[in-house]
């Protein structure tokens, strides 16, 4: 992982005393740092500000890009997802198809491993998994667990299956306990960017791009995944983006218009070059 840029911090009269309180304890954990701008930044170097608000915790752009200008602060909320729509339920999603879900309903424990935003688990939750969410930088994780603490109100059933863990993957699959059997995992690196502007993220990722930076150890994390038994790796990448490792090859790969998901059965004692 590139290293983050470490935003500002504010604390809304507004918000919660607890939730300025995870903000305060954040900071002095030295998750978060006070930097105040100077010339020597730069123009493009772009500022962030991680705020306790009424309705969250959120991130927001104080100066970047001119496009992103206009941005709304970046704040989780699994509210706004759809997941009672036919297509959200439907069998025939995409990441269902790849999760191989089975025709008993017997679903067991799945590990999004590069939780994010939090969107995949929520849609694996609802779905009945139960959810090993896995966040190693501890904004995000903060973000996340603040959203889920919200959603449980309308929503305590999929919020319930859902457990956030602040840890880098690489580290918690070294060290899991082989009590518990795991379905499937879901590796959803941060896709590099390369400065095409057609090709550039939504602006939701962007700017959670400049907090966290690139996923460099993405393949050094599959061959680990890969390693370990699970029921199957799942790896989600643009439709077109290049494959994570040369070898061993995926087993099947599923595609939607904008996403693909390569799938590799478990490979007891195989390695992965």
């Amino acid at each position: 992982m590139s290293s983050p840029r470490l935003p500002l911090t504010r604390i809304d009269s507004t918000a919660d005393p607890a939730l300025g309180q995870r903000v305060r304890q954040l900071e002095s954990q030295g998750a978060l740092m006070h930097h105040a701008p100077s010339a020597a930044d730069g123009d493009d170097e772009p500022q962030l500000a991680l705020c306790a608000t009424a309705q969250g915790l959120e991130l927001r752009l104080l100066d970047g890009p001119a496009d992103l200008s206009r941005a709304h602060p970046l704040r989780i909320d699994f509210g706004r997802l759809d997941i009672s729509s036919p297509a959200a339920r439907s069998s025939r999603h995409p990441l269902f198809r790849a999760l191989g879900i089975p025709a008993d309903r017997a679903i067991g424990c799945v590990v999004d491993a590069t939780a994010g935003l939090g969107e995949d688990s929520w849609l694996m939750a609802s779905r009945g998994f139960q959810v090993i969410a896995l966040e190693r930088h501890p904004v995000v994780a903060a973000m996340l667990e603040d959203s889920l603490a919200r959603a449980s109100i309308n929503h305590p059933d999929i919020a319930a299956r859902i457990s956030v863990i602040c840890l880098d993957s690489a580290s918690w699959l070294a060290a899991r306990a082989e009590q518990r059997p795991i379905h499937a995992l879901l590796l959803d690196p941060m896709y590099p960017d390369h400065g095409r502007r057609k090709a550039l993220p939504g602006k939701e990722m962007r700017i959670l791009r400049m907090l966290v930076g690139d996923d460099d150890d993405a393949a050094d994390l599959l061959r680990a995944a890969l390693s370990c038994p699970v029921g199957r790796t799942i790896v989600k990448r643009p439709v077109h983006a290049p494959k994570l490792i040369p070898s061993p090859p995926a087993d099947w790969t599923i595609r939607s218009q904008r996403v693909r998901y390569d799938v590799y059965r478990q490979r007891t004692g195989a390695a992965a070059g």
